[in-house]
């Protein structure tokens, strides 16, 4: 009697079990990646982290537009200038001096519009390459476009529109909400998506810039009487820092 009992009760706990087990999830493997804890969490992991965490080293204080000109053999000769003054913040590179930025590169590009040009629109690219630039105070960086280009391109002073590009230690500086103004034109930086302007300011800029490859230039590789000018024959430039272009060639 006693053995059928337990007999009975072994039964009955191997159908307990197995019911327990029908109405029980599977457990699932661990695969080594822990699931995110939350939707915060996961967010901050997909951020990007800034090229410069304490902010743009070097920003744009003002860009200038004009025509120049000086006296060659007694003959009034004129170019378009484009002075940007570059305003360094801190050196990004901790193991050096804090007072000089060094490699500094500063793109411009521009374009220019011509009503009677078969291609009604002109673009010219060009890179200023510097050794440095101070970490506290002010730079200008100069392009020319010499006379007789501005002559054959019917180009008045101002260009329609404009883009800067900011390199610091080979580090690109990011187009941001904080910097529209200083590196895009007014054109640019006051549309309404400055993002989707800039694209086809590029599209419009890979149909021609190509074709006018050495036109605009830093003031380095510009003609020695526009060098000589700009250093020596422009009153206001007595006061400022001439600073040191680094040439390719």
């Amino acid at each position: 009697m006693i053995q059928k009992l337990h007999y009975f009760i072994a039964i009955f706990a191997f159908f307990c079990v197995q019911a327990y087990s029908a109405n029980t999830p599977e457990s699932t493997e661990t695969t080594g990646t822990p699931a995110p804890t939350s939707s915060g969490s996961s967010k901050r992991a997909q951020r990007v982290q800034p090229n410069f965490p304490k902010g743009d080293p070097v920003l744009i204080s003002d860009v200038k537009v004009s025509k120049a000109r000086y006296n060659q053999a007694d003959v009034a000769t004129e170019y378009l200038r484009f002075e940007i003054l570059l305003e360094g913040k801190y050196n990004p590179d901790e193991k050096s001096t804090k007072d000089w930025i060094r490699n500094v590169e500063v793109e411009l590009v521009v374009i220019y519009e011509d009503d009677n040009a078969k291609e009604s629109r002109v673009a010219f690219k060009s890179i200023a390459k510097m050794l440095a630039v101070k970490a506290t105070g002010r730079t200008p960086v100069v392009f020319i476009i010499p006379g007789e280009a501005a002559q054959i391109y019917r180009l008045a002073p101002e260009p329609l529109m404009y883009t800067i590009g900011l390199k610091v230690l080979g580090t690109q500086i990011e187009l941001s909400p904080s910097n529209y103004k200083k590196l895009l034109s007014k054109k640019l930086a006051s549309a309404s998506n400055p993002v989707k302007a800039l694209e086809f300011f590029k599209v419009e800029v890979d149909k021609a810039s190509s074709l006018n490859e050495g036109v605009l230039v830093p003031l380095n590789r510009a003609s020695f009487p526009i060098q000589s000018f700009e250093y020596l024959g422009k009153l206001d430039n007595a006061a400022k820092f001439a600073p040191t272009y680094i040439s390719d060639r």
